[in-house]
């Protein structure tokens, strides 16, 4: 029962991570909306490559997001499994 609790706190502990990322994830979104509209025109004709950059990091966190989640699941699913045998 010792690696069911310690694979179920992994489960959990790995959705609480999840749920931070996306919060950051909209903070970060709100950053940078609150900064074009500050910055008005500038921002958008001198920072044209930081936008993209951003947009970059943004689909690179999101793409090792799903791998990490892909990947997680399938441990625990298995760990639950083998527990169940």
């Amino acid at each position: 029962m010792e690696v069911h609790s310690c694979t179920h706190g992994l489960c959990n502990l790995i959705s609480k991570a999840k749920e931070i990322l996306n919060e950051l994830e909209g903070l970060l979104g709100d950053v940078t909306n609150a900064i074009q509209t500050t910055d008005g025109n500038l921002l958008a004709l001198s920072d044209l490559d930081f936008d993209v950059e951003l947009n970059e990091q943004v689909q690179l966190r999101r793409a090792r997001k799903r791998a990490l989640s892909s990947h997680i699941l399938k441990n625990c699913g298995a760990f639950l499994f083998f527990l169940s045998l």
